[in-house]
């Protein structure tokens, strides 16, 4: 976010939809910049499969069996 940026949030339906805004004081828009230079020249390897809503219990499968490495990514088209 630019400096000084703000942002509101309706108190009622952030309480009743449990939602979290978290912040972090860590790091500036230059290291963000350094952090994404880094990722473009391959140098973070992120893990992470595409699947199909159709696969979602298998996924859930994994889970409870502690083989999932990395995020999975649900393509609701699929």
């Amino acid at each position: 976010m630019p400096a000084n940026a703000s942002f509101s949030a309706p108190v009622f339906d952030t309480v009743v939809r449990m939602i979290t805004i978290k912040g972090s004081y860590v790091g500036n828009r230059a290291d963000t910049a350094e952090a994404l230079d880094f990722y473009r020249r391959g140098l973070i390897k992120v893990p992470f499969t595409t699947v199909g809503l159709s696969q979602l219990q298998d996924v859930y499968d994994l889970m409870k069996d502690g083989k999932i490495t990395g995020r999975y990514i649900v393509d609701t088209s699929k």
